[in-house]
């Protein structure tokens, strides 16, 4: 569990939510809402067993920083953050350019 962190500059309780949103690149209130809404339908005993496990058992998250361009601060998991959000810009950039309606677009803009 090395990459795994609880994110209690973030967090509202323990800051497991906000270190899991993190880690999987989500937003925290999605985490936080999905966490209610499975507590709601019945998993409510196990979550919260999970959520001390993850409290007792992971480490707050380090706080690293680096100097940004413009000579600020910037923490390195904003830049993984940036660059995974470039990266899922790309992909959707791969997908569209690849695909059958790409090509009818771009083939009646041609014959124009």
């Amino acid at each position: 569990m090395s990459n795994w962190y609880r994110d209690t500059r973030h967090g509202a309780l323990g800051g497991v939510c906000a270190g899991l949103a993190h880690r999987l690149g989500m937003e925290i209130w999605l985490v936080r809402l999905l966490v209610v809404l499975a507590a709601l339908f019945g998993l409510g005993g196990i979550l919260v067993l999970l959520y001390l496990a993850a409290w007792l058992f992971l480490d707050p998250m380090p706080p690293v920083a680096t100097a940004g361009p413009m000579g600020g601060t910037s923490s390195v998991s904003s830049v993984s953050q940036r660059f995974d959000e470039l990266d899922k810009r790309l992909q959707r950039l791969e997908k569209w350019v690849t695909s059958s309606q790409y090509r009818v677009s771009r083939d009646i803009k041609r014959s124009r």
